[in-house]
């Protein structure tokens, strides 16, 4: 998302630093931005960037007994995005109040329009894509599942349910809707004068009640963005994502035999595919393979050299060198950092 300075205009991360750097030792504006901690979020963001896959492992900063991240009404910005194709292992909401747009997510292409209700869980690659001449307005709701209640309660129901339906959008009634937006507000207004006592219990209660909503309401869930109001480009490359998901575990792809199994020259599908997701195709198979091997090391006793050959990798250095340039560590620092922690 894009950062702004106090007089509400947008800016990228390369003006942030090129502005910092200008006013390095001095009180520069930006540094009194109002939004001042999504600021330092966007360093810390440059700070972990995939160099190499041009992606983001994100990262935030935030009170580890209170693990939640909230930006209210947040404009897609179609000049000067952000690096913002990335991955992390919060869950997220994204409420679209205003405006059109299209959101990648994993393998799909979904469309983004007004009352649309996204929930993403961790490890999954998404990018959200303002329309040109109505860019989307949204809130955007970051928590870790540590600070949702998951006591049962003799009933069949989770606040998580939503996170594990197979999709990743939703959109409910009208009143449904309406009555999440109200609790945004409060809490944005809960947010900006952080009112002491009760302010973090409030913000939390407030985050239980809008899953509670989803949960009870959401009675259409949207497929990817398939339907005719798709563009044939949109289509097409939906089929040769779940292609590749399938696939790239199994046998190495090139950019020759995928145009081949779409029906397409080589350079049309590597047009197609870099407009379509913002990657290479060498890029986007790379970053998918790293996720899973990050999975891996967490969750499995499974010796480094079968992870990068399983996961697909061409050999262990060069699954070491691009672990290193995406991750910021190597493969086995990794995994001692993560052996005691949950996946």
């Amino acid at each position: 998302m894009p950062c702004r300075s106090e007089d509400g205009r947008a800016f990228s991360l390369d003006t942030y630093l090129e502005r910092l750097h200008q006013n390095s030792g001095s009180d520069n504006d930006i540094l009194k931005s109002k939004n001042r901690s999504i600021c330092t979020t966007v360093v810390d963001l440059f700070q972990r960037r995939y160099y190499t896959l041009e992606a983001v492992l994100e990262k935030h900063a935030y009170d580890p007994l209170f693990p939640f991240v909230y930006m209210y009404r947040i404009a897609g910005n179609t000049e000067d995005p952000l690096v913002s194709f990335h991955f992390h292992d919060w869950y997220e909401l994204v409420v679209v109040h205003e405006g059109r747009g299209h959101f990648f997510i994993d393998k799909h292409v979904y469309p983004m329009e007004k009352g649309q209700i996204f929930h993403i869980s961790g490890e999954i690659i998404h990018k959200a894509i303002p329309d040109q001449k109505e860019p989307f307005l949204c809130s955007v709701l970051l928590f870790k599942p540590t600070l949702i209640h998951s006591k049962e309660l003799n009933e069949s129901f989770s606040y998580f349910d939503p996170f594990l339906k197979n999709g990743f959008t939703s959109r409910l009634p009208q009143a449904g809707f309406k009555e999440i937006e109200s609790f945004l507000e409060q809490m944005d207004e809960e947010k900006k004068e952080w009112k002491g006592k009760g302010s973090k219990h409030a913000l939390q209660l407030y985050l239980h009640w809008i899953l509670l909503i989803l949960n009870r309401e959401s009675k259409e869930l949207l497929p990817p963005e398939a339907s005719t109001t798709s563009s044939r480009r949109e289509s097409w490359m939906n089929e040769v994502l779940l292609f590749i998901d399938e696939t790239m575990w199994k046998e190495q792809l090139t950019l020759e035999k995928l145009a081949k199994e779409a029906l397409v020259t080589p350079e049309h599908f590597s047009r197609t595919f870099k407009k379509t997701t913002g990657f290479t195709l060498p890029q986007y198979i790379n970053l998918k393979r790293l996720i899973k091997a990050k999975e891996l090391l967490k969750t499995t006793d499974y010796s480094i050299s079968y992870i990068a050959d399983i996961c697909g990798f061409k050999s262990l250095s060069y699954f070491h060198t691009l672990f290193r340039k995406g991750i910021g560590t190597t493969p086995r620092k990794y995994r001692t950092d993560h052996s005691d922690k949950q996946p």
